[in-house]
């Protein structure tokens, strides 16, 4: 199960079935993806979808809202891999009922424009079961869990989007659910094509909160912090990859000198302390600069150790460079 289809599945089986949430739903489905068909026998209403469990929701809500009886074709999808289509049809008589129902029918002029009906937009029910029924029917929302073999969607993660067919709609949901504080982007993508988008897990969470999916915003949360944990603990891993490279590289350029020095007899020209920081050095050829002040006894400091480990370098580059001279 995809996450957009999980948040379905929430949404369905929490709807609180009322004469108001229904309307609202219904009226968020259609608007955003419904069609009407005009013939001489009268005006027929129908939405597809890839997703049967969605519209056996919309005709069990059409056949509670007032009684209108609908039927769920199946086709072959017009694009590829993506398996059947849904066509769900209300007949001429239960259109008419539905139209006038739904605030698409006013004093007998049926308005389809891209508003939203003030009794939706201005009541916070209303709205957010408009909401509900507008992601049911166009939404989807992408949530990286970092399982293995995840199909990812967008490099960054977090991934919401509304596909609308009316750029000026989808503005007007835009600038609604701005007056809530859920900050959506709009991009064209074709002539009938338009896109309200989040990329960002805090604004997911905020619009799923706004569907009352409670259950699902602590999930999400959890999953945030989960992967803010893992993102920190690969960073200091890679730090710690880092730091033990530096330090294994650190040190066998320091073997490599104090063997030479030997090989040429000028190990004697260092001082006594040089000398046993050097040959505690070639008996842990493996140790950090840390080990090895512990290892001296005597107090000094990795700063100090890093010193004597200089001296000792420039003592190696002279007699070399004397050599090559």
């Amino acid at each position: 199960m995809t996450y957009s289809q999980k948040v379905r599945s929430c949404l369905f089986s929490s709807f609180e079935h009322n004469l108001q949430a229904e309307r609202a739903f219904l009226y968020g489905a259609f608007k955003a993806t419904g069609e009407i068909t005009i013939t001489n026998k009268g005006k027929y209403l129908s939405i597809k979808s890839f997703n049967f469990d969605f519209l056996r929701f919309i005709s069990t809500l059409i056949k509670e809202f007032n009684g209108s009886e609908t039927e769920i074709e199946i086709k072959n999808a017009p694009y590829p891999n993506k398996g059947k289509m849904f066509i769900l049809r209300v007949n001429a008589y239960s259109s008419d009922k539905l139209l006038n129902g739904l605030f698409f029918c006013k004093d007998g002029i049926y308005d389809f424009n891209d508003t939203v009906a003030p009794e939706i937009s201005g009541d916070t029910a209303s709205f957010k079961a408009f909401i509900k029924g507008i992601f049911a029917s166009c939404g989807s929302i992408y949530i990286p869990t970092g399982a293995k073999g995840e199909n990812v969607k967008s490099k960054g993660g977090y991934h919401l989007e509304l596909s609308l067919k009316s750029r000026a709609f989808a503005e007007n949901i835009v600038s609604l659910l701005a007056s809530y504080d859920i900050s959506l982007k709009l991009i064209e993508r074709s002539d009938e094509h338009f896109m309200l988008y989040a990329k960002d897990g805090e604004t997911i969470k905020d619009f799923l909160a706004f569907m009352d999916l409670s259950d699902l915003v602590i999930e999400l949360c959890e999953l945030m912090l989960s992967r803010e944990i893992s993102k920190e603990a690969n960073r200091l891993t890679n730090c710690n990859i880092a730091n033990i490279s530096k330090t294994v590289d650190a040190a066998e350029k320091q073997l490599n000198a104090i063997l030479f020095l030997k090989e040429k007899g000028e190990f004697g020209r260092l001082s006594e302390k040089l000398r046993h920081t050097a040959e505690l050095r070639l008996n842990n050829p493996e140790a950090s600069l840390d080990e090895i002040a512990t290892m001296l006894g005597d107090g000094t400091k990795k700063s100090g150790v890093n010193h004597r480990f200089r001296k000792i370098m420039e003592l190696y580059e002279s007699v070399k460079e004397g050599e090559n001279g």
